[in-house]
């Protein structure tokens, strides 16, 4: 009798063991493929972002005073402008917007808002977008900074050959291509993670006075 219960005793705890063992086994499995999940994820979303930026589309508009620029707002932390290669749709150039959106942890999230322009014109610089498609690109992050490298103006960048002392492009936080009347040459996205870093560098239309030329006036010109 005595040893009867001992080996019930004894397979009990193999039984336990066994079951503990699977459970730790399944869990980790499940957390390795929410992981990989989570990684495959992201990589797509880096390269569905890179494919965006590389697109990007010299778009002229007026302003209010009707003077032509390129539709364009690049802040320190969003970027307003339009793409030939956007993320829902296959017929047309998308208007979009890409913005840093803080969250409850102290994080923050980078978000792309569309509308497609064969849904939308956009004549002046005052016209309100309402972008009917939004998608979160990345979570968890702790810094998103955009930044544009380019002209201050089209005259400044039409004077860039006249001599040893003609200006020079540089980096800018803030760009707006309906004040400057030029588009950046190369844009920078940078997003911080746990002190680590990825970098965005998209070489862009350094050709922009082909585009606006024709809006221009002779006395510009």
């Amino acid at each position: 009798m005595i040893e009867l219960l001992i080996v019930t005793s004894i397979l009990s705890m193999l039984m336990f063991v066994g079951t503990y063992s699977y459970s730790l086994f399944t869990g980790k499995w499940q957390e390795d493929i929410g992981q990989f999940a989570k990684i495959n994820h992201e990589a797509s979303n880096f390269q569905r972002l890179n494919v965006i930026l590389s697109n990007l589309m010299p778009y002229v508009v007026r302003k209010d005073n009707d003077q032509p620029g390129f539709f364009f707002i690049g802040g320190k932390d969003s970027l307003l402008a339009i793409t030939h290669d956007g993320l829902f749709s296959q017929a047309s150039a998308e208007a979009f917007r890409l913005m840093a959106m803080k969250t409850d942890d102290e994080k923050y999230k980078l978000i792309y808002q569309a509308k497609p322009l064969n849904a939308l014109t956009i004549n002046t610089a005052s016209q309100s977008i309402d972008f009917s498609d939004k998608i979160t690109l990345f979570t968890g992050l702790d810094r998103i900074e955009f930044q544009y490298f380019g002209w201050a103006s089209f005259v400044e960048k039409s004077q860039a050959s006249t001599g040893k002392n003609a200006p020079k492009p540089r980096w800018f936080t803030v760009f707006s291509g309906l004040d400057n009347q030029t588009f950046p040459e190369r844009l920078r996205l940078t997003l911080y993670r746990d002190e680590k870093q990825i970098d965005f560098l998209i070489t862009l239309d350094t050709n922009m006075a082909r585009w606006l030329s024709p809006y221009l006036s002779e006395e510009v010109l």
